[in-house]
């Protein structure tokens, strides 16, 4: 009966979005913090793992709005201080930030949506795909006008100079690529049956109270 009772609950469209906001939020929330003011760069090798979830869940579903609102509320916790320092009158500046992050935000709408394909097509092997995906797309983000090398992966290791050598020969894009496969490789470690059927539920209360704990931390710290 309890059985019944939670796969009822998993197919409730209710519960399903629940879930998804969840695991963007405890995505969002850690990827942001991995920057300064937080600067807890270790975050960063965990942060992407319940967004790899939610593109594995989603894959058949439109992902747009999800992954934008997403893709901005990470960006706006790692460069909110743009409306502060860009030295123009107040509405320009917000103007600003506002702009910088509907198109940071795009950025990673686009590798939401390339990932999901590829996730259709290749199964759970995809995950394998995602540094070079995300390394390709940072590659590209960071030339031309409207370059905006800020939000890089690679920038939430600056406080471990031991771990970031690599750069000297691959560049900070080595760096970003390494962060991604380790979250790629915890996330096909936890895409075993037993531990989605048993511990999804806990999972999700789990990064739901960290959401809410990282955003307490990060108001008392910016505050």
């Amino acid at each position: 009966m309890n059985e019944l009772s939670s796969t009822d609950e998993r197919l409730n469209p209710v519960y399903e979005k629940r879930v998804d906001y969840a695991l963007l939020g405890f995505f969002a929330l850690t990827f942001g913090g991995a920057f300064p003011p937080l600067n807890a760069g270790y975050l960063s090798w965990i942060s992407f793992v319940p967004y790899f979830f939610f593109l594995e869940r989603n894959i058949y579903s439109g992902i747009f709005r999800k992954n934008f609102a997403a893709g901005y509320a990470a960006n706006l916790l790692i460069v909110y201080w743009i409306a502060a320092n860009s030295g123009a009158a107040l509405p320009v500046a917000y103007f600003t930030l506002f702009g910088s992050l509907a198109i940071l935000a795009l950025w990673f709408t686009l590798y939401g949506w390339a990932q999901s394909r590829l996730w259709r097509i290749w199964g759970e092997k995809t995950i394998w795909t995602a540094p070079l995906l995300w390394v390709g797309i940072e590659f590209i983000r960071s030339h031309g006008s409207l370059a905006f090398p800020w939000t890089m992966v690679a920038n939430t290791q600056t406080s471990y100079t031991n771990l970031i050598q690599i750069s000297s020969v691959t560049g900070a894009w080595g760096v970003s690529f390494m962060i991604i496969l380790v979250n790629g490789s915890f996330c096909l470690n936890m895409q075993i049956r037993f531990i989605k059927r048993r511990i999804m539920k806990k999972l999700f209360r789990f990064m739901k109270n960290c959401s809410l704990l990282n955003l307490i931390i990060f108001w008392l710290l910016t505050g």
